[in-house]
């Protein structure tokens, strides 16, 4: 860092894409170039301030650069950004969800909102659940693992006889 804007100076904050930052205070009426680092072949598509009375001056989406205005009270610049053409958006990976003691039918729905698959259901007896509830899962819930994972349900053959 070198001196405030205020001196004549800049200051560079190195800021991770798609992260934040704390709040960085500057002088009402200060001028300052912000600057957007993307990965190779991503590109910055937008540029938007928002809160306070802060407004965007110039862009230069090519640069991923703004130019703001500082007004009273709090903003926030966001960058849109967007990665190279025909990049395939990774597929969500498999949290396993708490089913127990769903149905089949619900614990299946519940697998797959979360990117799961249902793998092979056994039966065991339980006193803990009723007869059709899920009794246990394999893996444990919880866990993450790729996407269509297949998770193993135990259903309650209800209490022994």
């Amino acid at each position: 860092m070198s001196a405030p804007s205020s001196q004549g100076g800049t200051q560079t904050f190195a800021i991770a894409v798609g992260s934040c930052t704390g709040r960085i205070f500057w002088n009402q009426g200060v001028t300052l170039t912000v600057t957007e680092n993307v990965p190779a072949g991503d590109s910055v598509t937008g540029v938007t301030v928002s809160g306070g009375a802060s407004t965007i001056t110039s862009t230069n989406l090519a640069a991923g650069t703004a130019t703001v205005l500082v007004g009273s009270g709090q903003s926030v610049v966001t960058f849109t950004t967007q990665g190279p053409p025909g990049t395939p958006i990774p597929p969500r990976p498999c949290k396993v969800p708490n089913v127990l003691g769903l149905s089949l039918t619900a614990a299946k729905a519940a697998l797959k909102r979360n990117a799961c698959t249902l793998g092979l259901v056994t039966k065991a007896y339980s006193g803990s659940y009723p007869a059709g509830g899920v009794v246990s899962t394999n893996p444990k819930r919880g866990t993450v693992h790729a996407h269509n994972f297949r998770v193993s349900l135990v259903l309650s053959r209800g209490p022994r006889p």
